[in-house]
């Protein structure tokens, strides 16, 4: 019989231990899933705090932060030069009057209803064929032809 109460106490003495073992796991993933939540919270205020910060104090920053706000300011104009470029790319403009990014060939925004102004006309041709080339172009987009930019 002893061997019995011997094995009954060590099984329930086990069970005891897992039992606690699995709530000491969930207690610790609870904590840390917590805070993780509080750290995404965290980052999410300082992110805000930062961008209060320089809308308020990028045209005047303390000597500090010049030179952070100096780069954000230079990652904003190429992010904005980009911007520019990939709308040109697709041949799109933007509304003067709404802000849509409207085709270039519409003559009215599709947004607002407002006249759009009249697209530039290229200057640069191409000497094979006389098509419209871009400034930036190297070869002619309808006959292939090599363009050679003036000087």
């Amino acid at each position: 019989m002893d061997f019995f109460e011997n094995l009954g106490s060590k099984l329930n003495k086990v069970g005891s231990d897992a039992s606690q073992k699995v709530k000491s796991l969930s207690a610790i993933t609870n904590l840390k899933l917590e805070n993780s939540k509080l750290e995404k919270s965290l980052d999410d205020m300082l992110l805000n705090l930062g961008q209060r910060y320089f809308n308020k104090f990028s045209e005047a920053p303390d000597a500090e932060f010049a030179d952070i706000i100096g780069n954000i300011k230079s990652c904003k104009a190429r992010i904005d030069g980009n911007l520019a470029e990939i709308r040109r790319l697709n041949g799109n403009v933007i509304c003067p009057a709404c802000g849509a990014e409207v085709s270039s060939s519409s003559q009215f925004c599709p947004g607002c209803g407002e006249k759009m102004p009249a697209p530039e006309v290229s200057e640069l041709t191409c000497p094979a064929c006389g098509a419209a080339v871009s400034e930036d172009a190297s070869f002619c987009t309808k006959c292939g032809a090599s363009i050679k930019k003036p000087e």
